[in-house]
């Protein structure tokens, strides 16, 4: 038998709204069995494992189950293992996650499961999902400074509810489509560790003739001491500047020249410490007037960008046909010839550890307030030679390429379980077999 999702047309009025005419309206309580939690006395807590692991509210939780951080050896309200775990005290009112074994529960947390042959409790979560946000303003809106759900609110909460065998489909599609996320976030996280280690190792090693990462310990002729530590005997030490065509910075005031359309005006918010791509969800521009001159501050393919305040050291490089667009005055643009050094090479070497290393010691010594051109341009970096560094930059970009691509993908599922959601858990769309 074969499952399809069909558009649904045949509604009725109910005290949400318009539902699906064979489906319920029901309070929490009558559905599910609650637990409030119950905090045992403080001196009965251990971190050392002994007695049973104890949740008192969102310190637990994780992004779907919770941790085993404290234990107490006289346990006062219980959860089972697949419970929902509902946080019912502070900012955090409304968040969820799933039991994994059996705990004891505090007074900042509820536990929830569907009664048998009437609620799924899989369905009961993700109802509660979507209404969390209505749960959490509403207990805002109570005129407390603390927000709390109390055992009355909670189980007086409205959900709709479909026949039972139906809720059971409705919860496998949208497991089905959550466990590829947590498996394409799993990927994401392993090719991130990967590249974080490989990065590492090709920014003080490289590679020799044969494109292998070169070996000290198998060949320590082939090594040099430094400044900056051991380095493969042919790299040079350089400051940023000798390669630099020019160092610059925006202008201040820009902001006056705002505009709904215009050119790209890249501010610190566009870089991130992920990787050296810009970040173009977020994006404000320009229009200059013409008596402006801007020249400068004009970006170009294969500039460096620096954010040089603030939170310093954020790298970027700006790529091909990139369109037109200046930096703001937080950020130095460093114009680099692309004759003698790789842009993306510059970028890796100073966004990773070694690089970072220095902007940490000027965030030390008290420069918060800004790096001035001359520090960056006395930036010291390895130069390997133009050949090597090409090769290594396209090892990189390999893995960034795959981590995009998967997190393009990871966004993709998690738009789709959006639109499931809510064509699914309204009745707009039902689960029928053929």
């Amino acid at each position: 038998m074969r499952e399809v999702l069909v558009k649904y047309e045949e509604f009725k009025d109910s005290p949400v709204g318009r539902i699906p005419k064979d489906w319920n309206v029901a309070f929490l309580e009558d559905v599910a069995e609650i637990v409030m939690g119950q905090s045992p006395p403080g001196h009965t807590y251990n971190q050392v494992g002994r007695g049973m692991p104890l949740i008192n509210g969102p310190v637990e939780f994780g992004d779907r189950f919770p941790s085993k951080l404290q234990w107490t050896n006289t346990p006062t309200k219980l959860c089972k293992p697949k419970d929902i775990l509902f946080c019912v005290r502070g900012s955090t009112t409304g968040r969820i996650n799933i039991a994994n074994d059996t705990f004891c529960i505090g007074r900042g947390v509820a536990a929830i499961c569907g009664k048998e042959g009437i609620a799924i409790t899989g369905f009961v979560e993700l109802l509660l999902r979507r209404l969390a946000e209505v749960i959490l303003s509403e207990a805002r809106g109570s005129g407390s400074t603390f927000p709390s759900v109390n055992s009355t609110r909670l189980a007086e909460t409205l959900l709709l509810l479909p026949p039972f065998e139906e809720q059971k489909k409705i919860a496998e599609i949208l497991d089905t489509v959550d466990e590829a996320i947590a498996r394409t976030s799993s990927l994401i996280i392993k090719l991130k560790q990967t590249k974080a280690g490989l990065l590492q190792d090709l920014l003080t090693r490289g590679l020799d003739e044969d494109g292998k990462l070169r070996d000290p310990h198998a060949h320590p002729e082939q090594f040099k001491d430094s400044p900056l530590g051991q380095i493969p005997r042919y790299w040079d030490i350089e400051r940023l500047e000798s390669f630099a065509e020019f160092i610059t910075s925006g202008s201040r005031g820009w902001a006056a020249y705002y505009s709904d359309e215009g050119a790209m005006f890249i501010r610190i918010g566009n870089l991130t410490r992920e990787h050296l791509n810009l970040k173009l969800n977020n994006i404000a521009y320009v229009k200059l007037p013409a008596s402006i001159e801007g020249a400068r501050a004009r970006v170009q393919a294969g500039d460096l960008l620096i954010s040089a305040t603030a939170d310093l050291g954020i790298i970027g490089v700006i790529p091909s046909s990139f369109e037109e667009a200046y930096v703001n005055q937080h950020i130095a643009l460093i114009r680099l010839d692309q004759n003698r050094i790789n842009s993306w090479w510059v970028g890796n070497y100073l966004s990773g550890e070694l690089g970072q290393k220095k902007f940490y010691q000027l965030n030390d010594i008290g420069a918060k307030s800004g790096l001035n051109l001359q520090t960056i341009g006395a930036l010291l970096i390895v130069v390997p030679p133009i050949q090597e560094q090409e090769k290594i930059v396209k090892i990189i970009n390999t893995y960034n390429v795959r981590i995009c691509t998967e997190e393009a993908y990871l966004n993709k599922l998690k738009l789709h379980k959006q639109g499931l959601m809510q064509d699914l858990l309204t009745g707009k769309v039902r689960v029928k077999n053929l």
